[in-house]
């Protein structure tokens, strides 16, 4: 054929032995490909004992972006793209970050308060404002008199200190965050290997209890490698956060960027001092709930938020995966307190896969951020925060965030599923194991708790969640504080609770017999909104503000 057509025979197109077309050469694996080879990479290494540190590559590019004078976000792309095997750097050009940098993680707030503030509190969006005729003639000629003013005044010459004041303007936080936040960034970064001269960083154990003491430089060091995508095998790394369009992810990003700013404006001698503490915890005992003598502490309700409790175990909801969703689309109050807290992320690299009963203290984390949003989805960084909290004496601060991963129910679950014995005794077990009598936990008075476990996507009812950490912290001879949100849902609970833990510590009822009413109650098959009042009737208590239990339904509504 090659003669017929008059080619010569060599060259005739060649099949790739490894394929079966012509002119085919072994061609790169598609991003796509990429990102499926990284999760599954990722599953492989849900258990490891140590994660190596192989940075001479990163290293380099790291002391070259700091000798070089960068000053965009195009730039930065293109020394991420040198080190970096995350596709989405190549293919979004860190658009995430630029709208961190331009203040667009508080856009949709800004514009929502702007409308309501333009056409008045009691109108709706889409009605026009309704505005005087001659109003709106004074209105123009006063815009028409300050433009000429303003025109007539650019003739006149201005004083030397008024010039001096014009040209000493204040630089806008992106040309900030070129010449002061990335370098240092990047200073921290790079210092990792002597941070670490073993070549690794410790992870805990994943069959017995484990701790790891890293102080605040260390941490800080490990969470700009995070934010450079500079990890091996970039097995926890910010690409999805600076190449993401949504505003909630922008934010989540601005706090981390903030963390670095305040870092950047430390002298050396000023670094942060003291140790963040990652304590893993895993059931050595085994306590028996049902016949327990140890009688109830108070527990109370108060309104507030959970970080702001001084002087308390704090208990978080977690994924098995610690920080859930925090580089990724998460917005629960997860995601919310790692932000708060930056220092934390540091857990998501050293903690492996939590088992059904294990849980996590981390202790020596820092505030630096304030933030509004009713939830993560309203997410937005509201400014710096100066944490308050008292320290030790080497400078830890004494903050403590206990871990765990409550159980998982469908949408609209039965009230006496989540009652069953054995799915009580998986909850009552992880939190006595995170709650338990040890130096760690004994410095702290009392524990603190929120809506653990009852957010969209654990579908717990609050009621029994809260009735279990009671249980808990009782076993663990710690009071409880329950903080709650101003809504009608909490003020019943508010109400409800305090009469039914006041009245159970006046006639000392136990743990054990706490426990069996719930299994008790649960047998009935007791409505929303009313298990509090069907406990306190099982324990012969009379509480205030009950709802009548007598008119529930055989069925859950």
């Amino acid at each position: 054929n090659a003669e017929e057509s008059g080619q010569s025979p060599d060259s005739s197109p060649r099949r790739s032995p490894s394929s079966g077309s012509p002119n085919t050469r072994s061609r790169s694996p598609s991003p796509g490909q990429r990102r499926k080879s990284s999760r599954k990479r990722k599953t492989i290494m849900e258990k490891v004992s140590k994660r190596d540190i192989h940075w001479r590559k990163v290293g380099e590019v790291l002391r070259e972006m700091m000798r070089s004078k960068i000053d965009s976000v195009r730039t930065l792309r293109k020394y991420f793209s040198r080190y970096s095997a995350e596709p989405m750097i190549h293919e979004q050009a860190l658009v995430g970050l630029e709208k961190a940098l331009a203040g667009q993680d508080r856009e949709d707030t800004r514009k929502k308060r702007s409308r309501y503030v333009a056409q008045g509190p009691g109108q709706h969006p889409s009605q026009p404002m309704e505005q005087d005729s001659e109003e709106f003639d004074r209105t123009n000629d006063s815009i028409s008199r300050a433009v000429s003013a303003a025109s007539n005044s650019s003739e006149v010459q201005t004083s030397p200190a008024q010039a001096e004041e014009t040209e000493a303007k204040p630089k806008s936080f992106s040309e900030d965050f070129f010449t002061r936040i990335l370098p240092e960034i990047c200073k921290r970064a790079e210092k990792i290997t002597s941070y670490f001269p073993k070549g690794h960083i410790p992870v805990l154990r994943s069959d017995r209890d484990d701790t790891i003491n890293l102080t605040r430089v260390q941490v800080a060091s490990v969470v700009a490698n995070m934010f450079l995508c500079a990890m091996p095998n970039n097995e926890i790394s910010f690409a999805n956060l600076l190449c993401s369009q949504q505003t909630y992810q922008v934010a989540k990003l601005r706090f981390f960027i903030h963390y670095f700013d305040r870092l950047s404006q430390l002298e050396d001698q000023d670094q942060p001092e003291g140790f963040v503490h990652i304590i893993k915890n895993t059931p050595n005992t085994h306590f028996d709930w049902v016949n327990s003598n140890i009688t109830l502490k108070s527990c109370k309700v108060k309104f507030g938020e959970l970080e702001n409790e001084k002087n308390a175990l704090n208990i978080m909801q977690s994924h098995a995966n610690l920080g859930g969703g925090l580089l990724y689309r998460g917005r629960g109050a997860e995601e919310i307190r790692f932000c708060l807290y930056p220092e934390l992320s540091v857990a998501m690299f050293v903690c492996n896969k939590l088992n059904n009963h294990d849980s996590v203290m981390v202790k020596g984390a820092e505030r630096y951020s304030a933030y509004v949003g009713d939830d993560g989805l309203t997410l937005r960084f509201d400014g710096d925060f100066r944490d308050e909290t008292p320290k030790n004496t080497d400078g830890t601060v004494l903050s403590a965030c206990v871990f765990m991963d409550p159980n998982k129910f469908e949408r609209g679950c039965a009230i006496s599923e989540q009652m069953g014995k054995s799915v009580m005794y998986q909850d009552l077990t992880k939190l006595f194991c995170g709650l338990r009598s040890t130096p760690d936990t004994d410095m702290f008075q009392c524990v603190a708790t929120g809506h653990w476990g009852c957010d969209h996507f654990f579908n717990g009812n609050a009621e029994i969640k809260i009735l279990l950490q009671w249980m808990a912290a009782s076993a663990a001879q710690k009071p409880l504080v329950h903080l709650v949100s101003d809504c009608r849902e909490d003020r019943q609970t508010h109400v409800i609770l305090n009469s039914l833990a006041n009245k159970a510590v006046e006639a000392s009822i136990t743990v054990g017999q706490l426990f069996q009413s719930c299994m008790d109650v649960g047998e009935y098959h007791p409505r929303l909104g009313v298990v509090l009042a069907r406990i306190a009737k099982a324990l012969n208590l009379d509480i205030e503000g009950a709802p009548d239990s007598d008119s529930d339904s055989a069925d859950d509504q």
